[in-house]
């Protein structure tokens, strides 16, 4: 079955400052969490996903976003331009892979994420925790109280 959704944690979300980037609008947006640590890069967060000698429980609360199969390749391009991905590229500032969303209903949904290329240099930026609550679990979320969030793109 092809991936027809994107799981986005930052500002790609409802009423943040990219939302307004998406070419099509939604079938439906669900908040889920996948496995990963997240960190504040100052007006955006990054993740790293789940690896070898990670937390097993660390998990990032952010937004399913479910499109209709013919509106997912041009999507695609335009968050591939947004978050600074190229396929071919070996420099990107982040990667699109694929990662198990689990939704509310516990549902699982296989979807693209954007992860952080350079996972090494995340431990020079401040990590967010696992304050909120999901389902009974605790939970990573961008923003907490300590990010800054930008306004307009000249504020980035």
């Amino acid at each position: 079955m092809a991936i027809h959704s994107v799981f986005v944690y930052g500002s790609l979300k409802r009423s943040y400052l990219r939302s307004a980037v998406w070419p099509h609008p939604p079938v439906s947006v669900q908040e889920g969490v996948i496995r990963a640590r997240l960190f504040d890069l100052g007006p955006y967060p990054a993740i790293a996903l789940h690896s070898e000698g990670s937390d097993a429980n660390d998990c990032v609360l952010g937004e399913l976003w479910t499109l209709t199969p013919e509106h997912i390749v041009e999507t695609l391009a335009v968050l591939d331009s947004v978050e600074g991905y190229v396929p071919s590229n070996t420099q990107n500032e982040y990667i699109r892979r694929v990662v198990l969303v689990n939704l509310a209903d516990e549902v699982m949904v296989d979807a693209f994420v954007y992860e952080y290329a350079d996972v090494l240099r995340l431990v020079s930026f401040r990590r967010i925790g696992a304050d909120r609550d999901f389902g009974g679990m605790k939970v990573a979320a961008w923003p907490d109280q300590l990010a800054r969030v930008p306004k307009s793109f000249e504020d980035e």
